[in-house]
C-alpha cells in the first residue's frame, strides 16, 4: 500500500502502473446507489456500474478529488471517500 497525504492523488504515470498491476486492463465497478449519485452529480461521463479503463478510473478520480477539494457541503466529503476506496483498491491510501 502506498500512503498519500489525504486528497492528493498519484502522479499520472505511478496510478498507471498501479492499475495495470492490479487489474487486467480493466476495473469492473458496481457502485451502491449513493455512490453511483455521486458520480452524476460530478457530471463524469462514464458508466457508473460497468467495466472502466485506466482512463475511465483516472477521471473519475481527478472529478472526485476537485469536488472534494471544493469544499461543497452536498457532495465534497462523500466524494473524497468515493476517491478513497477506489484508490484502496489500487494500493493506494490516504493517511
Amino acid at each position: 500500500m502506498t500512503s498519500m497525504t489525504y486528497g492528493t492523488l498519484p502522479t499520472r504515470d505511478e496510478f498507471d502502473a498501479a492499475f495495470d498491476a492490479e487489474t487486467d486492463g480493466t476495473y469492473r465497478v458496481d457502485l451502491n446507489s449513493r455512490d453511483g449519485d455521486i458520480l452524476d452529480w460530478i457530471d463524469v461521463d462514464v458508466d457508473v456500474n460497468g467495466t472502466w479503463d485506466a482512463d475511465d478510473a483516472w477521471a473519475v478520480l481527478t472529478a472526485l478529488v476537485a469536488c472534494w477539494q471544493s469544499g461543497d457541503e452536498y457532495a465534497g466529503e462523500y466524494a473524497g471517500d468515493v476517491a478513497s476506496a477506489i484508490l484502496a483498491t489500487l494500493g493506494f491510501e490516504w493517511v
